[in-house]
């Protein structure tokens, strides 16, 4: 508790700081009412002028703009998830994907993965970037949702209920939705977002993003510890070192039902005789603890 409290102060110290940065570049098109339209026209014209010059004369996003980029996208994704789950079940449900901090990983990974490879290509014509964006969303949900089930035993999200699924883990109707956003995403939000960043001139800036950085890698790698001894419980494997007892001390089975409550947890194949199938389940947290109510 104490660390989500302390993580989410700094990203609200940072994101205050780097909403201040942005508001200060642009309070010069807020300030504008008594200027005329013809005025408003030219400031606007200048304004994209100097926008595609600071773009253009960068060759590539720099480390400070994916770092930041991916800390509010993970926030904002996070947040929207949230609000959607409670709009169309009626009940808040955490959404987390890491221990500490208040992200959703994946949201964030995909702002930097459609940042990286739509740059160059960000004034090509619109179904060039709607068709790679489709491809890196359908690619990104696959690789993640396979390393989840089969390297950690979780399943965040399955679309094999779905008429339009094309695989469990993609479905066409998002990877339409992922080409929407990539169009979106590449000819406004993006430019917008890196030139009122800006480039870190100041020291504080760096001090944030370094902060932000040591802050995430820690938090993943927490995370994956987390979830594979998670696993390693579940196969009543004991804890063999410091670290795993302070996992199973700190991050019990009613810490992970509280924190991931949208994820689900597969058990590997028992051991079965020759001729008979294997058994393998799926179970979520109140399906273990039904369980445990029975034995």
């Amino acid at each position: 508790m104490i660390l989500t409290i302390l993580s989410m102060l700094l990203c609200l110290v940072g994101a205050g700081f780097l909403i201040a940065r942005i508001v200060l570049r642009a309070q010069g098109r807020l300030g504008s009412g008594h200027l005329s339209k013809e005025q408003l026209d030219e400031r606007s014209r200048l304004r994209r002028i100097r926008r595609e010059a600071y773009l253009d004369s960068l060759p590539s996003v720099s480390f400070y703009h994916l770092v930041v980029i991916f800390t509010f996208a993970s926030v904002l994704g996070l947040v929207l998830e949230t609000l959607w789950w409670l709009v169309t079940q009626g009940s808040l449900q955490h959404r987390y994907g890491m221990v500490w901090g208040p992200f959703s990983p994946l949201y964030g990974i995909g702002a930097v993965l459609l940042t990286v490879c739509l740059w160059k290509i960000r004034k090509r014509p619109l179904w060039v970037i709607f068709l790679l964006s489709m491809v890196i969303g359908s690619v990104l949900e696959q690789l993640v949702g396979m390393c989840l089930e089969h390297v950690f035993g979780m399943v965040s999200w399955t679309y094999e209920t779905y008429p339009d699924a094309i695989t469990k883990f993609v479905c066409l109707r998002m990877s339409l939705l992922w080409g929407m956003l990539g169009c979106v995403w590449a000819h406004s939000i993006m430019p917008e977002t890196v030139f009122l960043l800006g480039t870190p001139e100041e020291p504080v800036r760096t001090i944030i993003v370094v902060a932000l950085t040591a802050f995430l890698v820690a938090d993943a790698s927490m995370t994956i510890a987390v979830s594979l001894r998670k696993g390693a419980r579940d196969e009543g494997m004991p804890a063999t070192n410091a670290l795993e007892r302070f996992i199973d001390q700190h991050y019990d089975d009613a810490f992970m039902q509280e924190r991931f409550e949208n994820v689900e947890y597969t058990t590997l194949p028992e051991p079965h005789e020759p001729g008979l199938p294997a058994k393998s389940t799926s179970v979520g947290f109140q399906d273990w603890e039904g369980a445990s109510a029975k034995l």
